[in-house]
């Protein structure tokens, strides 16, 4: 989908075309955020951009190498995915080993299996992804002051991709300081080679055992960074900003009580503009990654509450400790999908407000405009999308289901 702002934007020097004079830019003052995980990212060529610093733009990698490797270890994802999750969720092992073990692997699936979507989605729709977002930066150009220098940003996205970089870091470590404490923890390739029994592992020697964790935490690394750069540094930001610039254009109305017909002319452009950007923010997520990031969210918050809960006692630290933070994570893609109902609110308040207004009436020009102009709704699946409702039934759903499996173990 090949949609751009640039051979209609206006020109930027007069304060008269501007959205806002008083609030900066959202997007690129979180910049500096993006740019850190890909930076981390890019040092194993996880995901397939990076930061063009004298353009200021996201693109492609330009080296076939790093390019080709990146889809490559996206190969190995998958097919280390499909192993465990053969061999795990077989009849013969699944009655054969405990609760704690079960949940514990049930977890881990979950994630390899949801990261395994999401990266393959992002890898198809790459171009796009890249185009969806240099879009929002242009935008910003064009209808935004400049960034004062030091301005950090709007606080609850700087905590959401503070969260979602710490979770990168931190996921793979926690799973290493497990996996040399127990090179058999469930479903990772030392269950799968040397489990002896219900409970029971051969412990190889160091070199086997130091080869295996090492490929453990690369594949960790691999799938938790790629998973938190198109949740929190791409899906995240792009509905926070849609929401921000609904917001800006409410700000006029409100400001002004009565607007001219360049103010709504202005307002009704910009809107247009935004519809833009969500048709193509939708276009590159809806389909796969947006379902897949909210049942994934949901699962782990379950499985993590219930083990937090009721397993507590049988589950040894450092393994333990993983499981706080992932429930950290389900909860922060739930309230994701709050700022997602928020593009919806927004818009519809936008637009009722303007059918409401005393010039629908009087003005042919202004009704046609406003009939033109329908809600911005962030989809999931083919004909769904995320109201205000959305965020509360999911959450529901995970602490009926969390207390239900308590009471029923």
């Amino acid at each position: 989908m090949d949609t751009d702002f640039s051979p209609r934007s206006p020109n930027k020097k007069s304060e008269e075309i501007l959205l806002s004079t008083k609030h900066p830019p959202m997007m690129t003052s979180l910049i500096p955020l993006i740019r850190k995980q890909i930076d981390f990212c890019n040092l194993l060529a996880i995901i397939p951009f990076e930061w063009d610093v004298a353009k200021g733009r996201l693109r492609l990698l330009e080296s076939p190498v790093k390019l080709m490797a990146c889809k490559i270890q996206i190969g190995i994802h998958v097919a280390y995915t499909t192993l465990i999750f053969a061999y795990f969720l077989s009849p013969q092992n699944l009655s054969s080993i405990p609760n704690s073990t079960r949940m514990m692997g049930l977890t881990f699936l979950v994630c390899f299996g949801a990261t395994m979507l999401m990266r393959l989605t992002i890898w198809n729709m790459k171009t796009d992804v890249v185009h969806l977002f240099n879009n929002y930066l242009f935008f910003e150009e064009t209808y935004l002051p400049a960034c004062p220098r030091g301005y950090e940003g709007d606080k609850v996205s700087k905590i959401m991709m503070t969260l979602g970089f710490l979770t990168s870091v931190g996921l793979p470590g926690f799973i290493a300081a497990m996996l040399l404490v127990n090179p058999c923890q469930a479903p990772h390739i030392g269950y799968i080679l040397f489990r002896e029994g219900p409970s029971g592992c051969a412990v190889p020697g160091w070199p086997v055992r130091l080869t295996f964790l090492i490929f453990d935490t690369w594949t960790w690394v691999n799938c938790i960074s790629s998973a938190i750069f198109s949740g929190f540094q791409v899906f995240f930001p792009g509905m926070k900003c849609l929401c921000f610039y609904i917001h800006l254009i409410l700000e006029i109305y409100a400001a002004n009580g009565v607007t001219t017909p360049a103010q709504d002319g202005f307002c009704f452009r910009v809107y247009q503009h935004l519809r833009v950007l969500g048709k193509l923010f939708n276009f590159c997520l809806q389909s796969v990654f947006i379902p897949t990031q909210i049942t994934a969210g949901c699962m782990v918050l379950i499985i993590g509450l219930y083990t937090c809960v009721k397993l507590h006692a049988q589950i040894a630290m450092p393994g333990f400790a993983f499981f706080p933070l992932i429930s950290c994570d389900g909860l922060a893609i739930i309230f994701i999908t709050q700022v997602a109902a928020g593009v919806y609110t927004s818009s519809s308040k936008l637009v009722k407000k303007a059918r409401r207004s005393r010039r629908y009436g009087r003005n042919a020009w202004f009704r046609k405009m406003v009939r033109a102009t329908h809600f911005i709704k962030i989809r999931f699946g083919s004909t769904n999308f995320i109201d205000q409702m959305t965020p509360l039934v999911y959450l529901n759903f995970c602490l009926t289901q969390t207390v239900s499996l308590v009471l029923l173990s």
